[in-house]
């Protein structure tokens, strides 16, 4: 079985070897590294050109979208089964043995495995193990990181990504709920692999006036979509809610836009008076005050 990891990465020289090299490293040997470049501007093709690997190969592009060039990673790619990787985070060795035994054993043709978000000095600050189908819940929020995911070809070659560049940043919660309409998306509790969150990571250098568009845009596109809307019939509220409290959060973050970060909030608890019970309030409120 021919795994195809694909990798889009734009601007990345500084982190991309680590991640590359994260890949060849797997216990499990016959796959396939794809390197989608979006048209960088710093040295990234020399760095991935200088790793020695008859499974690495090397595309560039001009500059277009994280979406579309994901697409083109999989166009040209061979895999029986697709891991869209981030340049910016690390495999586990494991990752792909554990992908492996999981289709060997259960034959899910769609699956997550666990992940969990690192610091840049390596230490823990969240792991993401999930026991159950998610479909149900992916309207309240994107509960999956790209990383663990695992699409067999077929599955992937119909559900491509959104090359739409005003959703920019959340391209793949908006495939992840088309897909949920029509597969079962399994999980397997296993960490393997890491979210390095560090300051370059592209949702915290998003200026305000960017970001809001692109949740708006977002929403507006995935309420527009009928197969979705009637699949989560009675829940798009809860969507409402989880779009406008990403913007206050995010806002939050930068410390910046305290006021408009409390405005988003105070909206989402309109859509959704059950959002004071989450987790994502208190960290906004903590934000906002801090």
């Amino acid at each position: 079985m021919l795994f195809s990891v694909v990798i889009p990465t734009y601007n990345r020289a500084h982190l991309i070897s680590d991640t590359i090299k994260s890949v060849l490293n797997q216990t499990y040997q016959n796959f396939e590294v794809i390197v989608v470049d979006d048209g960088s501007t710093d040295n990234t093709e020399e760095i991935v050109k200088s790793i020695e690997s008859d499974k690495l190969f090397y595309y560039k592009r001009e500059n277009s979208e994280r979406g579309a060039s994901r697409n083109y990673g999989l166009k040209v790619s061979k895999g029986d089964y697709i891991n869209y990787f981030d340049s910016d985070d690390f495999m586990m060795t494991n990752h792909l043995q554990v992908a492996f035994d999981t289709i060997s054993k259960y034959n899910y043709d769609l699956f997550h495995l666990g992940y969990n978000i690192i610091d840049d000095k390596g230490h823990l600050l969240k792991e993401f193990r999930y026991t159950s189908e998610v479909n149900d819940k992916l309207i309240a929020g994107n509960l999956l990181s790209i990383n663990p995911m695992f699409l067999k070809r077929s599955i992937a070659l119909e559900n491509m990504f959104s090359e739409n560049r005003a959703i920019s940043g959340l391209e793949d919660w908006e495939l992840w709920l088309r897909i949920a309409v029509k597969h079962p998306i399994k999980t397997v509790e296993i960490v393997t692999s890491s979210i390095i969150n560090h300051e370059y990571r592209s949702v915290l250098q998003t200026e305000k006036d960017n970001l809001i568009a692109r949740v708006i845009s977002f929403k507006d596109l995935v309420v527009q979509n009928k197969a979705i809307v009637n699949y989560y019939n009675g829940k798009m509220h809860l969507f409402e809610e989880s779009c406008l409290t990403y913007i206050s959060l995010h806002l939050a973050l930068t410390k910046k836009h305290r006021l408009s970060a409390l405005n988003y909030m105070f909206k989402g608890i309109l859509k959704n008076p059950l959002f004071i019970f989450k987790r994502r309030f208190l960290a906004i409120v903590k934000h906002c005050i801090i």
